[in-house]
């Protein structure tokens, strides 16, 4: 056989192995290993189960065989780590992302007022929420009482998002204001409304969700010079509010 593929079949072999090893030889959870108690895997093994433990101290005592070419280590250590993850995944739920935070927030508000610490809420702005998570957070703000800003590009999208929690929450403290992340003028105008409401309600912003993004766009400029998606992600507004 050639060498070049023996080599190419070693670590994957190796790996599949040790992998059978680590998981069903369970008499020590050092099997004879040596232990490196400053190792920066230490921090994760005390939570997990007794063959992670072995993966780690393997992990550790084979970073140290200089004979094995470093190239081959590495290739054993990510292939065993691949087929340990791969066996432990679990099957995801019928829960989408946005019901699985919406019941996460929900269960940490509910714990807020079993404790008696319901306070008057400050204004939250969601940017991007008339849809996915930024709809479900707003959701979550609206059912803990805050005053809730949708700041949205599209207008049409907005307002259907605002009249549908409306009637989930049974809530009127929702509105719509425009901004559109790829203008700076926008931005600015955006910031200068919202001042003006909060100020004449008496209130303040205390939460600040930025949801909205792009991602994956053919290559374009904004009005003010920057790529796309790196101004609407990364570029913040030259306003203090954000």
């Amino acid at each position: 056989m050639d060498l070049n593929v023996l080599a190419s079949l070693l670590p994957p072999i190796t790996a599949v192995v040790l992998y059978f090893y680590f998981s069903y030889k369970r008499n020590s959870v050092q099997d004879g290993l040596p232990s490196y108690p400053s190792s920066r895997f230490d921090s994760h093994t005390s939570s997990q189960r007794p063959e992670r433990d072995r993966l780690y101290n393997f992990y550790r005592w084979l970073s140290g065989v200089t004979i094995v070419p470093s190239g081959v280590r590495a290739r054993i250590i990510g292939f065993t780590e691949a087929l340990y993850n791969i066996s432990h995944i679990k099957w995801r739920t019928s829960q989408s992302p946005e019901e699985k935070i919406g019941k996460l927030v929900d269960e940490h508000l509910q714990a807020r007022a079993t404790k008696g610490q319901e306070e008057k809420r400050p204004f939250a702005i969601v940017t991007g929420g008339n849809a996915g998570l930024g709809y479900e957070i707003a959701r979550v703000l609206l059912m803990a009482d805050h005053h809730v800003i949708l700041a949205c590009r599209s207008e049409r999208a907005a307002q259907s998002a605002v009249t549908r929690l409306q009637a989930v929450t049974s809530s009127d403290k929702i509105e719509f204001m425009q901004l559109d992340l790829t203008s700076f003028t926008s931005a600015r105008a955006f910031s200068h409304k919202v001042g003006e409401r909060v100020s004449k309600a008496g209130g303040e912003v205390g939460v600040l969700i930025h949801n909205a993004g792009v991602m994956n766009l053919p290559f374009t400029l904004t009005p003010d010079g920057f790529e796309t998606q790196l101004q609407v992600v990364h570029i913040p507004s030259p306003n203090p509010l954000f």
